[in-house]
């Protein structure tokens, strides 16, 4: 997403690769905000409903992003791509903590498949990019987060058909604290 954000920003016009460092830093800082209070402000929505609301997000923050004509839609479109990851990382967590067994084992699963992830986005990202141009490089992400989003949410249904947990009750807090 970094490199990208500075190639669009610096494609737009009165804009430049300086203006997507802005759109970066503002992304982080919401990112940690998030991950900091995001059980607080969040903590009370079922695992499935964490996932629906952080998909919804990062499917409208692709769309800004992919549309926006200034720095302020470019922002807006990252800061909700920010809370969506912060929320997904959130309770992916407290699904991995939650694991029987050693969590050595899982966490570097989890840190693999976050490491291919980012190389082949960057590899992919450069490739559609080149095919459809910088700009609609953010929309073009839409198609593959639902699509991946859609098995997912099968096998989960069919792992645990009725029993969602909060993050709250998920992490031993209680609902009011």
């Amino acid at each position: 997403y970094s490199t990208f954000i500075l190639l669009v920003a610096g494609s737009l016009p009165g804009l430049t690769s300086r203006d997507g460092v802005t759109v970066i830093l503002i992304d982080g800082l919401v990112a940690i905000a998030c991950l900091f209070y995001g059980p607080r402000l969040f903590g009370k929505l079922s695992r499935r409903q964490t996932y629906l609301l952080g998909l919804t997000l990062a499917v409208s923050a692709l769309s800004i992003a992919a549309c926006a004509s200034d720095l302020s839609l470019l922002i807006v479109g990252g800061m909700m791509l920010a809370v969506a990851s912060a929320m997904v990382h959130i309770v992916n967590m407290v699904l991995l903590s939650k694991l029987p067994g050693e969590k050595s084992k899982a966490s570097g699963l989890y840190q693999l498949a976050s490491m291919v992830g980012a190389a082949t986005g960057a590899l992919s990202g450069g490739v559609l990019s080149k095919t459809f141009g910088i700009n609609w490089l953010f929309a073009s992400w839409v198609p593959v987060l639902l699509l991946t989003a859609i098995p997912i949410a099968l096998l989960a249904r069919r792992a645990r058909p009725t029993h969602f947990e909060t993050l709250h009750s998920a992490s031993g807090e209680a609902h009011g604290a």
